[in-house]
Parts: C-alpha cells; sequence; structure tokens
C-alpha cells in the first residue's frame, strides 16, 4: 500500500465531472497513480467542496 498526506493546512483534492472529494490523505495499492489528487491549501479546498455542492443541490 501506498500513501500520500497532504502537508499541514493543505488537503488533497480530487475533481472529476461527478464529484469533489477533499481529505487529509489516501492510501491505495502500490500500483496506483496518485498524481491526481491535487494539494490545496484547506480553506481553497473546503471552498471548491463548499461550492461544488451548491451546484449539485440547485440541479436536484
Amino acid at each position: 500500500m501506498i500513501r500520500k498526506k497532504a502537508r499541514e493546512g493543505y488537503m488533497l483534492v480530487l475533481k472529476t465531472d461527478d464529484c469533489v472529494t477533499v481529505t487529509p490523505a489516501v492510501s491505495a495499492p502500490d500500483d496506483t497513480d496518485l498524481s491526481i489528487w491535487e494539494e490545496l491549501p484547506e480553506a481553497e479546498a473546503r471552498e471548491l467542496e463548499r461550492k461544488f455542492n451548491e451546484n449539485v443541490n440547485r440541479t436536484m
């Protein structure tokens, strides 16, 4: 298993068309490419998550 952890004050963010995932760390099998996870300042990551959730709620 490999693990990627965000620096203090940052969060890892995974953005797709369908979701935004914000987490302090991820674990995956050894051959997994974790480069798709972007490290953002925590405030920016939470704002991105909030905006995505607002947009999802409007379309429901």
